[in-house]
């Protein structure tokens, strides 16, 4: 199995919440990849998952968030190119 992957940066957009996360383990199911992601400052994540199985009520008492995560759900993290980007950000707000 490839272990490429393992300890490299992804991030996930979802629901306009940017998640970033370190990739710990790699599976292979069903003919697709899956990483187990250990997420960091995933806390409006994880409030907005909460709420939505309160909403869901009985139906939602067993529901998790889901881990592992497919491959094509989270992308590989340049981090280099994002932080370029950010600096670039930065000055051009302080404008």
């Amino acid at each position: 199995m490839n272990k490429i992957h393992i300890g490299k940066p992804v991030w996930q957009a979802w629901g306009g919440i940017l998640r970033w996360g370190i990739i710990e383990s790699v599976l292979r199911k069903d003919g697709w990849k899956y990483y187990n992601i250990d997420w960091i400052d995933d806390e409006v994540y994880e409030g907005s998952q909460q709420y939505r199985k309160e909403l869901m009520g009985e139906s939602g008492k067993d529901y998790q968030i889901y881990q592992p995560v497919r491959c094509d759900h989270v992308c590989l993290a340049d981090l280099e190119t994002i932080s370029t980007s950010v600096k670039k950000l930065q000055k051009l707000s302080e404008k």
